[in-house]
């Protein structure tokens, strides 16, 4: 009776450590005036700052920020594995036929390559246009990289009147944007 006593004590102290190893790895380091915004399943960490609105409600990773009951700028991080072969021009001309498309008065405003940068030490390429949507003119800024054969997308959206205002904060977003 004692050694099965002692063996069923020993596997729920196991189980204990074990849980224990497992809830410690799901803590993350929040940047000063940031907050999570990125669900524990996804693979990534994305922060926002603390002003901002997370969505993730939408069944995305999002958060947006309102002035006078009004949404003036929202951020989405999406994700994509293509069934074929690309590299980040080539996913861009896809995206960008569909866009020519979807909205009206679409105009690249960043070099046709985009503008080279990195997010989480992956090289990237940012991409910035103009275009409305149902009769209302926005400005973009989709920052693109790729880890493990899936296309991440960071997607800054404001009316050009605003754009400029949160540039910084989207820079923050960017900057502490890590992979688990």
């Amino acid at each position: 009776m004692k050694k099965i006593l002692l063996r069923t004590l020993l596997l729920l102290s196991a189980a204990v450590l074990c849980l224990s190893a497992v809830s410690c790895q799901n803590k993350v380091d929040v940047p000063d005036g940031m907050q999570l915004c990125s669900e524990d399943h996804l693979e990534y960490y994305f922060f926002v700052p603390t002003n901002w609105v997370d969505n993730t409600v939408s069944g995305s990773t999002s958060a947006y920020l309102t002035k006078e009951g009004k949404h003036v700028v929202s951020v989405l991080v999406t994700s994509y594995v293509p069934g074929e072969a690309l590299d980040i021009a080539g996913y861009w001309d896809i995206c960008e036929e569909e866009y020519k498309k979807v909205f009206e008065n679409y105009t690249l405003l960043s070099p046709i390559d985009g503008t080279k940068t990195t997010v989480s030490d992956l090289n990237a390429t940012e991409f910035v246009y103009t275009a409305d949507l149902a009769g209302v003119s926005y400005k973009y800024n989709q920052t693109v990289f790729v880890k493990s054969e899936r296309f991440y997308t960071i997607t800054y959206t404001a009316t050009p009147e605003t754009y400029d205002t949160y540039l910084s904060d989207l820079a923050a977003m960017k900057a502490n944007f890590t992979f688990r």
